[in-house]
């Protein structure tokens, strides 16, 4: 899922990604190495992130652009007012813990039931610090692979630092998103989703066309 060169104003549909943990999973490592420039040198934070980290990049997928607004939710319990604001409205969710920390793979339930108060949104579950010392670790694959079953979601291990399966996991996300996507894009099928038409594929007449004659063959038109 390479950035569009594409001016953000130029883009075709709008998404909102969450990105939901405990305190000290690395969400903001996950994301900062999601949206970062070849050019620039990958920045670990040196401490677990106070309040909200937000990014927006834009990706011309197959001709179509997309703007996607990235929310690094704050894990600890005294923002979670917060964090279920930030829940409401979104296109999806990367569910974060850290495999070398079993609270954080215990607390992954009261992520998804948070997530899932608004409406059902396509989900990955993510196995953050695989880069640390093996003996650390907590959590074992098939433990968080059975829990993703659980849930429907397809489960990644990730090492932010060393760069391992971040941007799958990401791309996994945003491929369940486009999937759900309507054909033709009828907008309030796709507010249901989280997602927002732009001002530029509104203005589109052929769409309008599309929509229009979608709308008159279900009998909206009568």
């Amino acid at each position: 899922m390479a950035a569009s060169k594409k001016q953000s104003n130029a883009a075709d549909f709008g998404l909102k990604i969450v990105i939901v943990g405990d305190t000290g999973v690395g969400k903001t490592s996950l994301l900062n190495r999601q949206t970062e420039s070849a050019r620039e040198p990958f920045k670990t934070p040196s401490s677990a992130s106070i309040g909200v980290s937000f990014k927006v990049r834009s990706y011309d997928i197959d001709g179509s652009v997309y703007r996607v607004q990235y929310w690094d939710a704050p894990g600890a319990e005294r923002y979670l007012r917060l964090t279920s604001r930030l829940c409401a409205g979104a296109s999806g969710a990367v569910v974060v813990f850290d495999v070398n920390s079993k609270s954080s793979f215990e607390h992954l339930e009261d992520w998804i039931n948070e997530l899932d108060a608004f409406t059902a949104l396509p989900k990955v579950l993510v196995g953050n610090k695989v880069d640390v010392r093996p003996e650390l670790r907590q959590v074992t694959a098939s433990q968080a692979e059975m829990f993703a079953q659980k849930f429907s979601m397809q489960y990644f291990e990730t090492s932010a630092v060393n760069d391992v399966e971040v941007h799958e996991a990401f791309s996994e996300l945003f491929a369940l998103i486009v999937e759900g996507i309507p054909d033709p894009p009828e907008p309030s099928l796709l507010l249901q989703r989280g997602i927002t038409l732009t001002s530029k594929l509104a203005r589109d007449a052929g769409l309008r066309q599309a929509l229009f004659l979608a709308k008159n063959a279900t009998g909206g038109g009568s």
